[in-house]
């Protein structure tokens, strides 16, 4: 399908090169090199294992739509990533701290701003930011405490 001249072009910009570079290579020996009759034999193997696979494969790899399904049904969660929320927290270092902290939060205060004020945990310089955590995921032992902790 490619014109005279394209096909003179590829000719003498890729096949010809190539096969000098290839005479050159045999005539100083480097086809008896044994690093590269091993690359040749891994190669050989790798070829020879794919095409008993293609061979056992063929002909069995027709999947109807409602086994696509099916196997779909079965394995939806394989194709879908959790939701993932972005936790924060503010680490205070007494409890008089902590209530000052909960109150400035009640009148509407932001919580980033907050934690980088009074944040003692490394996270403050950025609100506190635990990074994103995959809903639902393993849960800190204080999340069902009735009042927040302080160290």
């Amino acid at each position: 399908m490619l014109t005279e001249q394209a096909e003179r072009e590829f000719l003498e910009t890729y096949v010809v090169p190539r096969e000098v570079l290839y005479q050159e290579a045999k005539r100083k020996g480097l086809d008896k090199d044994k690093g590269i009759q091993g690359k040749v034999e891994d190669f050989r193997r790798q070829l020879l294992t794919d095409a008993l696979v293609e061979e056992a494969l063929r002909g069995k790899t027709e999947i109807s739509d409602s086994e696509i399904e099916k196997y779909y049904k079965e394995n939806s969660d394989r194709f879908t990533e959790p939701l993932e929320v972005k936790v924060r927290h503010i680490v205070v270092s007494s409890e008089l701290i902590l209530r000052e902290v909960l109150a400035r939060l009640a009148q509407g205060g932001r919580f980033e701003e907050l934690a980088q004020t009074y944040n003692i945990d490394r996270s403050g310089a950025d609100g506190g930011n635990l990074g994103l955590h995959p809903e639902g995921a393993a849960r800190s032992p204080f999340t069902n405490l009735k009042r927040p902790l302080f160290r």
